[in-house]
Protein backbone atom coordinates (compact mmCIF):
# COMPACT_ATOMS: atom_id res chain seq x y z
CA UNK A 1 0.00 0.00 0.00
CA UNK A 2 0.95 3.43 -0.19
CA UNK A 3 1.61 3.89 3.49
CA UNK A 4 4.06 0.95 3.56
CA UNK A 5 5.41 2.30 0.76
CA UNK A 6 5.89 5.88 2.47
CA UNK A 7 7.21 4.30 5.74
CA UNK A 8 9.68 2.28 3.98
CA UNK A 9 10.89 5.20 1.87
CA UNK A 10 10.99 7.68 4.96
CA UNK A 11 12.14 5.38 7.03
CA UNK A 12 9.20 4.90 9.37
CA UNK A 13 8.54 8.97 9.47
CA UNK A 14 4.96 8.86 8.50
CA UNK A 15 3.56 9.29 11.92
CA UNK A 16 0.44 11.50 11.60
CA UNK A 17 -2.17 9.61 8.99
CA UNK A 18 -5.77 8.51 8.90
CA UNK A 19 -7.89 6.74 6.92
CA UNK A 20 -11.35 7.19 5.56
CA UNK A 21 -13.29 6.40 2.97
CA UNK A 22 -10.45 5.28 0.97
CA UNK A 23 -8.38 8.36 1.35
CA UNK A 24 -5.32 8.83 3.44
CA UNK A 25 -5.10 11.90 5.59
CA UNK A 26 -1.80 12.98 6.08
CA UNK A 27 -0.31 15.13 8.98
CA UNK A 28 -1.12 16.79 12.23
CA UNK A 29 -5.24 17.18 12.40
CA UNK A 30 -6.30 21.06 13.32
CA UNK A 31 -9.31 22.85 14.47
CA UNK A 32 -11.42 23.99 11.52
CA UNK A 33 -11.75 27.46 10.79
CA UNK A 34 -13.99 28.96 8.17
CA UNK A 35 -14.52 32.37 6.62
CA UNK A 36 -18.21 33.50 6.88
CA UNK A 37 -18.57 32.57 3.04
CA UNK A 38 -16.76 29.20 3.32
CA UNK A 39 -19.10 28.60 6.04
CA UNK A 40 -22.05 29.19 4.39
CA UNK A 41 -20.98 26.70 1.95
CA UNK A 42 -20.30 24.21 4.29
CA UNK A 43 -23.50 24.75 6.47
CA UNK A 44 -25.78 22.41 4.12
CA UNK A 45 -24.49 19.08 4.93
CA UNK A 46 -25.56 19.05 8.57
CA UNK A 47 -22.43 18.58 10.48
CA UNK A 48 -21.04 20.80 13.47
CA UNK A 49 -18.24 22.31 13.73
CA UNK A 50 -17.48 20.57 16.74
CA UNK A 51 -17.22 17.24 14.70
CA UNK A 52 -14.95 18.59 12.29
CA UNK A 53 -11.20 18.81 12.02
CA UNK A 54 -8.97 19.83 8.88
CA UNK A 55 -5.54 18.29 7.38
CA UNK A 56 -3.28 20.30 4.90
CA UNK A 57 -3.07 17.25 2.66
CA UNK A 58 -4.17 14.06 1.28
CA UNK A 59 -3.56 10.97 -1.18
CA UNK A 60 -6.30 9.51 -2.98
CA UNK A 61 -5.73 7.24 -6.08
CA UNK A 62 -2.23 7.29 -5.34
CA UNK A 63 -2.11 10.74 -5.90
CA UNK A 64 -1.11 14.05 -3.53
CA UNK A 65 -3.48 16.75 -3.05
CA UNK A 66 -2.82 19.54 -0.60
CA UNK A 67 -4.14 23.03 0.62
CA UNK A 68 -3.29 26.06 -1.47
CA UNK A 69 -2.02 27.73 1.95
CA UNK A 70 -0.14 24.45 2.17
CA UNK A 71 1.62 25.04 -1.55
CA UNK A 72 2.11 28.31 -1.57
CA UNK A 73 5.74 27.84 -0.14
CA UNK A 74 6.52 24.35 -1.85
CA UNK A 75 8.04 23.63 -4.50
CA UNK A 76 4.93 21.85 -6.22
CA UNK A 77 1.78 23.31 -6.27
CA UNK A 78 -0.66 20.63 -6.32
CA UNK A 79 -4.05 22.20 -4.99
CA UNK A 80 -5.50 22.87 -8.19
CA UNK A 81 -7.75 20.60 -9.48
CA UNK A 82 -10.09 19.80 -12.67
CA UNK A 83 -13.69 18.27 -11.31
CA UNK A 84 -15.94 15.94 -13.05
CA UNK A 85 -18.17 18.66 -14.05
CA UNK A 86 -15.34 20.22 -15.93
CA UNK A 87 -14.51 23.13 -13.62
CA UNK A 88 -11.05 23.87 -12.44
CA UNK A 89 -10.86 24.88 -8.53
CA UNK A 90 -8.58 24.93 -5.79
CA UNK A 91 -8.60 23.53 -2.04
CA UNK A 92 -8.97 25.54 0.27
CA UNK A 93 -9.49 23.14 3.04
CA UNK A 94 -9.85 19.44 3.41
CA UNK A 95 -12.43 18.44 6.25
CA UNK A 96 -12.41 15.03 7.72
CA UNK A 97 -16.04 14.60 9.76
CA UNK A 98 -15.34 12.85 12.81
CA UNK A 99 -14.71 8.88 10.88
CA UNK A 100 -17.19 9.70 9.08
CA UNK A 101 -16.64 11.67 5.35
CA UNK A 102 -13.78 14.07 4.02
CA UNK A 103 -15.09 16.99 1.95
CA UNK A 104 -12.93 19.01 0.08
CA UNK A 105 -14.06 23.12 0.46
CA UNK A 106 -12.86 24.02 -2.90
CA UNK A 107 -13.16 27.39 -4.88
CA UNK A 108 -13.71 27.71 -8.61
CA UNK A 109 -11.29 29.17 -11.06
CA UNK A 110 -12.14 31.25 -13.77
CA UNK A 111 -10.04 30.59 -17.05
CA UNK A 112 -9.46 32.29 -20.16
CA UNK A 113 -12.06 30.37 -23.11
CA UNK A 114 -10.02 31.04 -26.06
CA UNK A 115 -6.82 29.18 -27.06
CA UNK A 116 -3.20 30.78 -25.08
CA UNK A 117 -1.75 30.18 -28.12
CA UNK A 118 -3.46 29.61 -32.20
CA UNK A 119 -1.98 29.10 -35.54
CA UNK A 120 -3.77 27.97 -38.77
CA UNK A 121 -2.09 24.18 -38.28
CA UNK A 122 -2.48 23.72 -34.26
CA UNK A 123 -4.12 25.62 -31.21
CA UNK A 124 -2.54 25.06 -27.52
CA UNK A 125 -5.69 24.51 -25.93
CA UNK A 126 -4.68 22.44 -23.04
CA UNK A 127 -3.07 25.34 -21.48
CA UNK A 128 -5.30 27.60 -19.63
CA UNK A 129 -4.99 31.07 -18.59
CA UNK A 130 -5.75 31.86 -14.64
CA UNK A 131 -7.89 35.16 -14.77
CA UNK A 132 -10.21 35.27 -11.61
CA UNK A 133 -11.69 33.08 -8.50
CA UNK A 134 -15.56 32.63 -8.14
CA UNK A 135 -17.88 30.82 -5.55
CA UNK A 136 -16.54 28.17 -3.02
CA UNK A 137 -17.88 24.68 -3.35
CA UNK A 138 -18.24 21.27 -1.17
CA UNK A 139 -16.75 18.62 -3.15
CA UNK A 140 -16.03 15.48 -2.29
CA UNK A 141 -12.98 13.35 -3.55
CA UNK A 142 -14.61 10.62 -5.78
CA UNK A 143 -16.12 14.19 -8.16
CA UNK A 144 -12.17 14.75 -8.34
CA UNK A 145 -11.40 13.99 -12.54
CA UNK A 146 -7.42 14.90 -12.73
CA UNK A 147 -4.76 16.76 -10.99
CA UNK A 148 -3.91 20.25 -12.51
CA UNK A 149 -0.39 21.93 -13.14
CA UNK A 150 -0.27 25.68 -11.87
CA UNK A 151 1.71 27.51 -13.53
CA UNK A 152 3.27 30.69 -12.80
CA UNK A 153 4.92 32.89 -15.16
CA UNK A 154 5.88 36.42 -13.90
CA UNK A 155 2.51 38.02 -13.63
CA UNK A 156 0.53 35.66 -15.25
CA UNK A 157 -1.04 32.12 -14.33
CA UNK A 158 -1.31 29.45 -16.13
CA UNK A 159 -3.45 26.13 -15.51
CA UNK A 160 -3.04 22.99 -17.09
CA UNK A 161 -4.73 19.26 -16.63
CA UNK A 162 -1.75 17.02 -15.84
CA UNK A 163 -0.43 15.69 -19.08
CA UNK A 164 -1.66 11.77 -19.96
CA UNK A 165 1.19 9.31 -18.78
CA UNK A 166 2.55 11.96 -16.74
CA UNK A 167 1.20 9.81 -13.87
CA UNK A 168 1.73 6.34 -15.42
CA UNK A 169 -1.61 6.20 -16.92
Amino acid sequence: STITFCENVLQNKLQHFITCEGIILLGKRETCKFLSEEYNCIKEYNFHLSECTSFKRLLYNNIRYSIEDYSLNKKHNDSYILTRYQMFAVIKKIIYVSDIKVYLLVQEVFVEKKPLLSHEDFKYIHIKQLVGYGKFFCIQCFEIEAQCMFINIINNKYLCKMPFGCRGD
